[in-house]
């Protein structure tokens, strides 16, 4: 199993917002390691393996060279091949300062709390604790990526922040204690899935499935109902839009006796998403409900 533990040095600041929480000044060491060791390090391991992918990744690189997936800028060969180290720095990632309910960020030296402002007053429902990695700005890096790997057709994206998002889940023990999990990966309507090419959400989980050496199901529920574009709407319509927009295969969960399930989405706004998600499978018969997602806002 994969585990990483982002630390206290998560927390180097270089300033306060007006709610109090911090600016980060400076990556985390797990976060640096990810992104910008780990490619090198990793390769003195299984030589002949290692060799034939650094050919093809070399051969890839030569005909499509890896971009910064914010700012655009060339990416050296043989690092992450999402995000460069500037817009990394500039992206707000969640370390200890969270809230265990929604996964959001909460002020400076909080810790880890039972449930924040936000959620208090919306809670996710049906859901036990929820992670995410960074928090979405309206602009900056981690919009840039969120909205590229959406609907910028930037699927390449995805195995760089699902094995972020699977290192984040376990730094924090979301599944500690937790039954067999099976990774669920919040699902669109065929016509998005046909628009995009892919699913984001199902490729962060199938990341986060191999890191973490869970399984992944992309069966077991689905999207049955066209719905509104959730950014349109308010708190309390987004939930409306969203009432039975979902379905569950509650034989496939008898059959395999599925009691834990992890859900992954690529951004958690008002949990509305992930709430009627994880209601779907509750009542299908899941018992405990998590929820993952690489972005927060």
């Amino acid at each position: 199993m994969f585990r990483v533990s982002i630390g206290p040095n998560a927390h180097a600041k270089s300033g306060v917002l007006n709610n109090g929480i911090p600016l980060m000044a400076a990556l985390a060491p797990a976060i640096t390691t990810l992104l910008f060791e780990e490619a090198s390090t990793c390769r003195a391991k299984h030589r002949v393996s290692r060799f034939v992918w650094r050919f093809a990744d070399a051969a890839l690189d030569l005909f499509f060279p890896p971009h910064c997936g914010s700012c655009g800028n060339p990416l050296p060969g043989f690092i992450n091949k999402s995000v460069c180290l500037s817009c990394a720095e500039k992206i707000r990632w969640i370390g200890d300062d969270r809230c265990i309910r929604c996964g959001d960020l909460v002020g400076a030296g909080m810790g880890a709390v039972a449930g924040c402002v936000w959620c208090r007053a919306y809670p996710p429902r049906f859901v036990s604790a929820s992670v995410s990695s960074v928090r979405y700005e309206e602009t900056g890096p981690a919009r840039d990526v969120v909205l590229g790997l959406k609907f910028g057709g930037k699927s390449h994206l995805a195995p760089t922040f699902g094995r972020l998002l699977a290192a984040r889940i376990a730094s924090t023990n979301l599944l500690q204690g937790a039954a067999e999990t099976i990774v669920v990966p919040a699902p669109l309507m065929r016509g998005a899935l046909f628009r995009r090419g892919y699913n984001q959400a199902e490729e962060l989980a199938r990341s986060v499935a191999r890191d973490l050496n869970l399984k992944l199901d992309t069966r077991l529920l689905k999207k049955i109902r066209t719905t509104l574009p959730q950014a349109m709407l308010s708190q309390k319509k987004r939930r409306e839009n969203l009432i039975g927009a979902f379905a569950c295969d509650t034989e496939r969960i008898k059959k395999r006796g599925i009691k834990t399930v992890l859900i992954i989405d690529d951004v958690i706004t008002t949990g509305s998403t992930v709430s009627e998600c994880a209601r779907t499978l509750h009542h299908a018969g899941v018992e405990t409900i998590y929820a993952a997602s690489f972005a927060h806002s």
